[in-house]
């Protein structure tokens, strides 16, 4: 209350602490994907849907694929 009479404006937010994503703990598997597919011919790389299927039946992950997609696009710049 005090600040608030001192001062005619308001003191600037706190930002909130960054959150987690929820494809942290698969970061490093579709990391591997990419790696490998470095070194593949072009038509054999992973596609957006092959990772987003592979993520599913093999490491149970329950994620949109449109966040995935998102994501990928970051990485696969970082990557290549």
């Amino acid at each position: 209350m005090v600040k608030a009479i001192a001062s005619a404006w308001p003191e600037p937010r706190k930002k909130p602490p960054p959150r987690p994503s929820k494809l942290d703990p698969f970061k490093p598997v579709i990391d591997e994907f990419l790696r490998t597919d470095l070194d593949a011919p072009r038509k054999q790389r992973h596609t957006v849907k092959r990772i987003f299927a592979r993520l599913i039946d093999e490491h149970g992950m329950c994620l949109r694929r449109d966040r995935l997609q998102r994501i990928l696009r970051r990485l696969d710049q970082d990557v290549r």
